[in-house]
C-alpha cells in the first residue's frame, strides 16, 4: 500500500514546484501518514489556488488509504511548517479536513491558465438529500448537471452536449453512460467531463471507473485505487 499511497499522493500533487516528490520524503506509519519536508522557505511557496488544490488532494487521497492523521515536520525533524501558504503545526486529522463532499464543478483560473475542480461543498452545491443522508454516486453525477445556486462563481463539469444516460456504482466499479453531440462539445470539454467523473468515483473510492461512450460505442476503464 506505501508504494501506491506514495504514487497517489505524487500524481495528484498539482503543485507548480511539484512539492512532494520534490522536497518531501513519505513514511506510513499504521493509519499515520508522515511528510518530511527537506526545505522550508519559498520553495514550499504557493497561490491560493495552488495551496487549496494541494491540501484538497492531499487529504482527499490519504482518506482514500485509510490514513487517519497527517504529520508535517520541518528539516530538523519537528513537526511544525509551513506549507502552501498554511502553516501546520500539530497533527492533521483526516476526517477533520475531509468535509462531506461528492461531486465536482470547474472553474478557470486564469493565473494558472487552467481548468480547476472544485467539490460541491466547497462551492455549496448539494452533497446530502433532504434527510441529510450523503448522495448516491447515481444522485451525485444526476446534481452535477446542474448549478442549483451555490456560492457562484462556478460552471459546471457536464456541459451542454454530453448527456448522461445512467449511473450505477456496484462492487466498487463506478459505470457512467453518456452520449456527446461533437458538434457542440469540445475535446477539451469531454476530457473535463471524463477527469470529473474520474474525482467523483474516487470520493466513492471506487476501485475503477468505466466511462461508456454510446456515441462512439466505446468504454473506457480509469483504474482508481490499486494495492490499497
Amino acid at each position: 500500500m506505501n508504494e501506491s499511497l506514495t504514487r497517489s499522493l505524487i500524481e495528484a500533487d498539482l503543485s507548480e514546484q511539484d512539492i512532494l516528490d520534490t522536497y518531501v520524503d513519505i513514511e506510513v506509519e499504521g493509519s499515520e501518514l508522515h511528510l518530511y519536508f527537506n526545505e522550508d522557505d519559498n520553495n514550499l511557496a504557493a497561490t491560493s489556488a495552488q495551496s487549496r488544490m494541494f491540501f484538497d488532494s492531499l487529504f482527499a487521497i490519504s482518506d482514500m488509504f485509510g490514513m487517519s492523521e497527517v504529520f508535517f515536520y520541518n528539516p530538523d525533524g519537528d513537526i511544525g511548517i509551513t506549507v502552501a501558504e498554511r502553516l501546520i503545526d500539530e497533527p492533521a486529522s483526516v476526517a477533520e479536513e475531509r468535509e462531506l463532499t461528492s461531486g465536482y464543478y470547474t472553474t478557470y483560473n486564469e493565473e494558472l491558465e487552467e481548468t480547476l475542480f472544485i467539490p460541491s461543498a466547497k462551492v455549496d452545491e448539494p452533497v446530502a438529500d433532504e434527510n441529510d443522508e450523503p448522495l448516491s454516486f447515481q444522485a451525485t453525477i444526476e446534481t452535477m448537471k446542474t448549478i442549483d445556486g451555490g456560492s457562484g462563481g462556478h460552471s459546471v463539469a457536464i456541459v451542454e452536449g454530453i448527456e448522461v444516460k445512467g449511473a450505477t456504482f456496484e462492487n466498487g466499479i463506478a459505470t457512467v453512460h453518456y452520449t456527446v453531440n461533437e458538434e457542440e462539445v469540445s475535446e477539451e470539454d469531454q476530457i473535463v467531463f471524463e477527469r470529473a467523473m474520474q474525482l467523483t468515483a474516487l470520493d466513492f473510492h471506487a476501485q475503477e471507473l468505466h466511462l461508456i461512450n454510446e456515441t462512439k460505442n466505446v468504454k473506457a476503464i480509469y483504474p482508481l485505487l490499486i494495492d490499497r
